[in-house]
């Protein structure tokens, strides 16, 4: 069997519909996971490569093998909550998750997504930016700023960074991936602020418009100055125009 649906076998118990219709190149909608959880999808030529990346490739987590499993975690950008499903159910099951997603057809579905966990709170706003998000043709790709990728522009409601990382007394991971508003996020960040995340996992973009002009080794060096030990800082995509990639790190 193919590797990608030998992982589809182990995970979704709809595994076979799923084999057949990315065979088939066929459209679906739903993944139904082993366990009784399910994730609707509103995009799911792109959001299977998250699913992917996060339930199979861990991208998020492998660099951290010790996060308490009552721990806290913060997901900005949760999109459909993938990520928020899986750090519900498997990074930290006892623990809490808060979730943060600004396009209000994706935090339909986070919600949605979320409804057989009772340790997911979920709020619909952006991260930064003036109460714009511009929409790219995927679900992926939404940012607080405006880009060649945009093709339309909403009214979002916005939220400080101050009231995301004080929700928690202590966060055991801060994933990170907002499309552009990383960096405004790190460079102007509140150092005592970041004094309770303990570890970070952080999605970046070079060249694209949305970065603004900055570069990924800001993020780095700021975290560095800030405490943290750099524990990976890679590209992990690339085409013309834009690369993405990701660094995470460990408080001390």
């Amino acid at each position: 069997m193919h590797p990608t649906f030998a992982f589809y076998r182990e995970t979704l118990q709809n595994w076979p519909f799923i084999c057949a219709a990315r065979a088939a190149r066929l459209p679906f909608k739903t993944l139904k996971l082993r366990g009784g959880h399910s994730l609707s999808l509103l995009d799911a030529r792109e959001e299977i490569w998250a699913y992917h990346s996060i339930f199979q490739d861990h991208c998020y987590d492998k660099d951290f093998p010790e996060i308490p499993h009552d721990g806290n975690i913060v997901d900005l950008g949760a999109n459909v909550g993938i990520f928020t499903l899986y750090a519900a159910t498997r990074l930290a099951p006892q623990g809490k998750v808060l979730a943060v997603e600004p396009n209000p057809q994706c935090f339909h579905l986070l919600l949605r997504n979320t409804v057989t966990v009772q340790n997911v709170t979920a709020w619909n706003a952006a991260m930064g930016g003036e109460g714009k998000l511009y929409l790219s043709a995927d679900s992926l790709g939404a940012s607080v700023f405006n880009s060649e990728e945009a093709v339309d522009v909403i009214n979002v409601n916005t939220v400080p960074a101050s009231q995301v990382l004080s929700f928690f007394p202590t966060i055991d991971l801060l994933k990170v991936n907002m499309e552009g508003a990383e960096y405004p996020f790190v460079l102007n960040a509140d150092e005592t602020l970041w004094k309770n995340v303990n570890r970070l996992a952080l999605k970046w973009h070079d060249e694209s418009d949305v970065a603004q002009g900055h570069k990924p080794a800001e993020l780095r060096d700021r975290l560095r100055y800030m405490g943290f030990s750099v524990l990976r800082h890679e590209a992990i995509w690339t085409r013309p125009g834009l690369t993405t990639g990701i660094t995470t790190a460990r408080r001390g």
